[in-house]
């Protein structure tokens, strides 16, 4: 009985790193952004992700079966990653959970089929626009594993695209769609710094197992990344509900200081993380630490974006996931 527990428990760890746990607690917060963003465009000020405070009754479940799509989909990026990169796995990374045989092939390509499986079907039940997306973002994330990622700068920014896809999901869930010619200005601002802090961090990325090896190029793109958060929160005080705010009550609210909090905290984490990857003496272990690191800060990006548009519960909420995913991080690589 004990070595059938040990080989289980050895199994669900194996499992768990394929899915690298501790970026799972970053995907929720892209979603309920893109719905609060939707919610606030609508007016449904009494709405938080689709319960009616002064109803007490949810009037929007869409966000729910949206949010399960996109997690469902990222993880089945995460399995057939690996199942791409077996053979250079099996020779670079021989301790990762499919060269070691902790996790069979055949099993994770059954992992790969169901979750795809599950977030289409997840997806249909939101709504049709929801539904497109995925199988837009399914084709991207399909492409970028087997091919776009072995193209220098394509696919870092497949990766950034993949990122505002999630976005626009949530804000899709809404049951609104998208008018190209006439788009929310705060979900431009919230896209446009995802998709830069993606990028950047994709391309810092590439030399962490190398860092002394670092290009002039990729360490500009990474010094770069402390710079966002300037972009981020002026952008964020003229399109989002911060500016709006401050000029009804003629003072700092406590949303509007929630949400630079949340915006400093995603700063602190992005110059000490980006300090340590555009360093040519950085250990290979400091830089992928540094990378998992850049990749949780994004919770605190997420939790600013909810408190700038006036959901300040909402932000809570998201800023505590990144507890869950900074203890999952001690255990389980986030790169």
């Amino acid at each position: 009985m004990i070595e059938n527990s040990k080989h289980t428990n050895s199994g669900l760890k194996a499992w768990v790193a394929l899915f690298r746990l501790p970026n799972l607690f970053t995907i929720p917060g892209d979603v309920v952004v893109g719905y609060l963003a939707a919610e606030t465009l609508l007016d449904k000020t009494d709405l938080v992700l689709g319960y009616s405070v002064t109803s007490g009754q949810f009037a929007n479940l869409a966000f729910i079966p949206a949010l399960i799509s996109i997690l469902s989909i990222y993880c089945y990026g995460l399995v057939s990653n690996d199942l791409a990169d077996f053979r250079e796995d099996s020779v670079d990374r021989p301790d990762r959970p499919l060269p070691s045989g902790a996790v069979s092939v055949k099993s994770a390509r059954l992992a790969a089929a169901t979750l795809l499986l599950v977030g289409l079907f997840s997806a249909i039940i939101a709504n049709t626009r929801v539904f497109v997306l995925a199988c837009a973002l399914v084709l991207l994330i399909t492409g970028y594993n087997f091919f776009l990622k072995r193209i220098p700068m394509i696919g870092a920014a497949a990766l950034a695209l993949c990122r505002v896809m999630a976005l626009v999901a949530g804000f899709l869930a809404c049951g609104i769609g998208l008018d190209f010619a006439n788009l929310p200005p705060f979900l431009v601002v919230v896209c446009a710094t995802w998709a830069i802090f993606i990028f950047s961090v994709s391309v810092s990325a590439r030399s962490e197992t190398e860092p002394s090896r670092i290009s002039d190029f990729d360490r500009k793109m990474t010094l770069f990344i402390p710079y966002l958060q300037l972009f981020w929160i002026l952008s964020a005080m003229v399109v989002g509900g911060g500016a709006v705010a401050i000029d009804a009550a003629g003072e700092f609210p406590p949303v509007v200081i929630l949400a630079l909090s949340f915006a400093v905290a995603f700063a602190f984490i992005a110059t000490r993380g980006s300090l340590v990857l555009a360093s040519r003496t950085s250990t290979p272990e400091a830089a992928q630490r540094s990378v998992g690191s850049l990749i949780r800060g994004l919770i605190f990006l997420q939790a600013s974006a909810c408190a700038f548009l006036g959901y300040p519960y909402a932000a809570v909420v998201v800023a505590l996931l990144w507890i869950p995913a900074k203890l999952a991080s001690r255990a389980f690589k986030g790169s």
